[in-house]
């Protein structure tokens, strides 16, 4: 278990806006809502920056956020939930039953095109 860990600790230096709990991965955005597509958009402030085409309204960015993330990340959006920021653009998203290692490789892969 101390490997994993250290796997885990490891995957938060490299991605400062990741981090493992012992209820799963914690992944800090921020939400740029009615953009032209939908997508990673790099850095911002220590935040993941995702761009969403919907409006920050009645929680429509909120819920194209999870499906975005579910899908981007090939995870079941049941294991997704927004902690913190709901009506706001900086957010924290709880991703259960996924590892570290799984997201950070698919992370890489989004950052480095």
């Amino acid at each position: 278990m101390s490997t994993m860990k250290k796997s885990d600790s490891s995957r938060s230096s490299k991605y400062p806006f990741l981090s493992s709990t012992e209820h799963g991965i914690i992944l800090k955005l921020y939400i740029q809502p009615a953009a032209s597509k939908n997508e990673i958009a790099g850095m911002h402030g220590g935040r993941l920056k995702i761009k969403l085409i919907s409006l920050p309204v009645e929680g429509a960015a909120n819920k194209l956020l999870i499906e975005f993330l579910a899908k981007t990340l090939d995870i079941k959006k049941r294991v997704i939930t927004i902690l913190h920021g709901m009506k706001a653009r900086e957010k924290s998203v709880k991703i259960e039953g996924v590892s570290a290692e799984h997201l950070g490789d698919k992370l890489k892969n989004l950052l480095s095109v």
